[in-house]
């Protein structure tokens, strides 16, 4: 066996070099073996050794250490991948001999590239096609979040993945996976693991295509939805992470033009562009809202930027959509997120301005509650994202505020913030009619958070002994609709946990029960 070894070391000198050792035996041999893991390394650093992706070193049949230290050498391995081609040195165990045969296999960077990229994404979509996936976003999500302008949801598409591009294939995935529901488990709901495995391959083809060089407002079109995507089932840090990586792709396609957007962009194309960055500042701004006090990423900027001396939404060609309505929504949300988390030592907390933006923001819910068709409240961002921004306002309002310290208007605060839960039920008690773990019902994932802050504000009432009667009815009934909401967005089932964490056994208990024959006295 040390023979073997030793012509392995020597025959290290050729370039490109694939080891498939099969020595039956190869104890008492570490030395050596040491001296042909070295040899390999330096190998890898002065000529380009190359291993490929799936199987880069086979060892069969030898003992642990060397399989340990092939272990250690592919993972090195693995960062210097580059050259063409490599040659297979085979060694027999029985006679020593060492054979060279060509092998021709794909470099490493082609399966990195944009067509390959396409390629492996189209595989994952051969049960469907662009028309159809087009027409499931229109059903499903457009209702709610409609980055996509009317014109070009009624252009020609194309018929088959192959005429689409990268772009717009990524985004069609994006689409695909934000309409998969998650799967019952043990009682409870989780991502199926072929979605977690899209979503997963979904992020490393946007770091893929990234490094390519691509941008496109279809790309980030793409980023968006699989940011969404995070937010609706509650993967709150990579969601995070996420929106201020896509703000940043958004601004590249602005920041590296030669023109102002408006001039080196098509009326169709500038229309896809205002509804990309109207999507992006709702989002920027609902997460926000989700993890505390600190700022959007886009707060206290122009949104869109670089459009100079022109109405925002004059270019819409249908301006009563509902994302331009729910831009607006998320801007006052975010005002009100403003005023209440972020007074400094030259701004104190400003009554009259909260008071001000709670007037604003309720003549607003009162519009569109009258321009919505009967029934259709649960499914609006817009109404979601208001109701978001008159919670914190009110639960706000029952606390000390000011300087001093002082209840300025906890009486009538609390009086408006149960009023506001009770609409909030109102409309969430019909989401048990619906089998959301079947039907793709167009259900914006930001009712999620309202019902969870109602639900936790009935609960820290509860515990304080408010009202008990009443807010156990409360409780219920919020509670029931994050259960009913969790088979479509897995953000139901983590709030789920967090109401579960901050609920005495007590009221878990009185929950459980026949709601007339219950007292938490």
């Amino acid at each position: 066996m040390a023979e073997l070894l030793q012509s392995m070391l020597s025959e290290l000198q050729l370039e490109d070099t694939l080891l498939i050792i099969t020595a039956d035996n190869a104890s008492n041999n570490e030395t050596l073996a040491s001296k042909l893991y070295f040899k390999l390394a330096e190998k890898s650093t002065s000529d380009s050794f190359y291993t490929s992706c799936s199987g880069r070193l086979r060892f069969l049949g030898i003992d642990s250490y060397i399989r340990c230290l092939a272990y250690v050498l592919d993972l090195i391995l693995n960062l210097l991948l580059d050259p063409p081609g490599r040659l297979a040195l085979a060694v027999d165990s029985t006679n020593g001999n060492v054979t060279i045969d060509n092998l021709h296999v794909p470099s490493a960077p082609e399966v990195l590239t944009p067509p390959d990229i396409k390629a492996s994404i189209i595989a994952r979509l051969t049960s469907t096609d662009p028309i159809k996936v087009i027409a499931l976003y229109s059903a499903a999500i457009h209702p709610w979040f409609g980055i996509f302008s009317e014109s070009m949801l009624s252009s020609q598409h194309p018929a088959s993945w192959d005429a689409a591009s990268v772009d717009f294939v990524l985004l069609c995935f994006g689409i695909v996976l934000l309409t998969s529901a998650p799967e019952e488990v043990q009682g409870g709901y989780n991502l199926q693991a072929e979605h977690r495995s899209m979503y997963l391959l979904s992020k490393s083809w946007i770091s893929l295509l990234e490094g390519a060089g691509l941008n496109s407002v279809k790309f980030v079109k793409a980023r968006l939805l699989i940011n969404l995507f995070e937010v609706a089932h509650g993967f709150a840090v990579e969601a995070y992470f996420s929106i201020a990586n896509v703000v940043r792709a958004a601004d590249a396609l602005s920041v590296f033009q030669q023109q102002p957007m408006p001039q080196s962009m098509a009326e169709t194309d500038m229309e896809e562009y205002m509804l990309m960055w109207c999507g992006i500042a709702i989002l920027d701004r609902f997460i926000a809202i989700e993890n505390g006090q600190w700022p959007p990423v886009t707060r206290g900027r122009q949104i869109p930027p670089n459009v100079q001396n022109c109405n925002r939404f004059a270019v819409l060609k249908h301006p009563s959509a509902a994302l331009p309505r729910a831009f607006e929504a998320s801007l006052l949300l975010d005002n009100m997120h403003t005023y209440l988390h972020q007074p400094t030592p030259h701004m104190a907390f400003n009554f009259e301005e909260v008071t001000a933006i709670v007037r604003t923001v309720t003549s607003f819910e009162t519009f569109m509650k009258q321009s919505l068709p009967e029934n259709e409240e649960l499914f609006s961002t817009s109404l979601a994202l208001s109701s978001t921004a008159l919670l914190l306002a009110y639960e706000n309002g029952t606390k000390p505020i000011g300087p001093d310290k002082t209840f300025t208007c906890a009486s009538a605060a609390t009086t408006l913030l149960n009023a506001k839960v009770d609409d909030i039920s109102d409309m969430v008690s019909v989401l048990d009619r619906y089998d959301l773990a079947t039907k793709a019902l167009p259900l914006p994932p930001f009712v999620t958070f309202v019902v969870y802050r109602a639900a936790a504000i009935t609960t820290g009432r509860l515990h304080s002994g408010s009202e008990a009667e009443a807010n156990l009815q409360r409780l219920r009934i919020l509670r029931r609709a994050l259960r009913s909401i969790a088979p479509r967005w897995l953000a139901g089932e983590r709030y789920m946990k967090l109401l579960d964490e901050d609920t005495s056994p007590r009221i878990l208990k009185a929950l459980s029960n026949n709601p007339s024959t219950v007292s938490l006295q």
